[in-house]
């Protein structure tokens, strides 16, 4: 919900003081699953050792910093990824909808790939995003 301020602007015109009020909308721009994103990474990073019970490291700040630059560049009209740690230190991000599923893979170095099951075998906003940001299809 957009936030509203309002704020008494104070001109002088000639030798008259004038109150002016402005209101002023402040939209977001950030996609709106955004938030939930940035949490969850947050709570992947608390994870400790063992997290998944067979050993597992924790996730590695490389791959944190990877994530987080995924889904701070991705275009705001892609759905809510779903975000989930994977074994040896790296975080699975995947988006779902009615034609295709893109999942990307970003490894405890902080290297990521991805991979695509659509249905029509179209290219998308977000895989055409991916590959702007460097990060490369799973061969």
């Amino acid at each position: 919900m957009p936030a509203v301020a309002k704020e008494c602007v104070e001109l002088v015109y000639g030798a008259e003081l004038i109150h002016q009020w402005s209101g002023v909308t402040i939209r977001s721009e950030a996609a709106s699953w955004l938030r939930y994103a940035l949490q969850r990474l947050a709570e992947l990073e608390a994870k400790a050792a063992n997290w998944d019970g067979y050993g597992s490291p924790p996730i590695t700040r490389a791959a944190l910093r990877m994530a987080r630059a995924i889904i701070t560049n991705v275009s705001k009209n892609v759905p809510k990824p779903n975000i989930f740690p994977m074994t040896g230190g790296g975080i699975g991000i995947s988006w779902d909808t009615d034609t295709e599923e893109l999942m990307v893979e970003v490894l405890p170095e902080g290297s990521a790939t991805y991979s695509i099951d659509a249905e029509h075998g179209a290219d998308s906003l977000l895989q055409f995003q991916l590959q702007q940001m460097g990060i490369v299809p799973l061969q």
